[in-house]
């Protein structure tokens, strides 16, 4: 069952990527776990933090986990099961708009998060649908 407490932590320090006075060098892109930035792997904040994280890698991050790909200890943290996580962490394997959820916004990543939270349901689409990227 999702942890409503620690997807609520998640959200609140996705809210602010970039800009955490915790974590000011850590922007986010759901396409690495945690990277430094480059032509390739940019800042989806908007504020050219100096390194990137998806939502597995801040889940890690606040866990202080020294793994930022443990999928299971951020797993665990979220209360998600195997699926879930495979879903909110990797959803390429598992949808076609893998290029699109890849390009998410922190907006679009806390969507998912309060879709999650408050209905226990993984939804891209509508997370999408609801928060349009700028």
């Amino acid at each position: 069952m999702p942890s409503t407490e620690n997807i609520s932590k998640l959200i609140a320090h996705l809210q602010i990527a970039g800009q955490d006075p915790e974590h000011p060098d850590l922007g986010f892109n759901m396409s690495a776990h945690h990277i430094r930035t480059s032509e390739f792997w940019t800042d989806q904040s908007g504020h050219n933090c100096g390194t990137v994280a998806c939502i597995c890698g801040w889940a890690n991050h606040l866990i202080g986990s020294q793994d930022p790909t443990d999928d299971a200890a951020a797993a665990e943290f979220l209360g998600l099961s195997e699926d879930n996580m495979l879903e909110l962490f990797y959803p390429g394997s598992i949808r076609a708009l893998n290029s699109l959820v890849y390009d998410a916004t922190p907006a679009q990543a806390v969507r998912v998060l309060e879709i999650l939270r408050d209905e226990g349901i993984i939804d891209w689409d509508r997370a999408f649908a609801e928060v349009p990227s700028t």
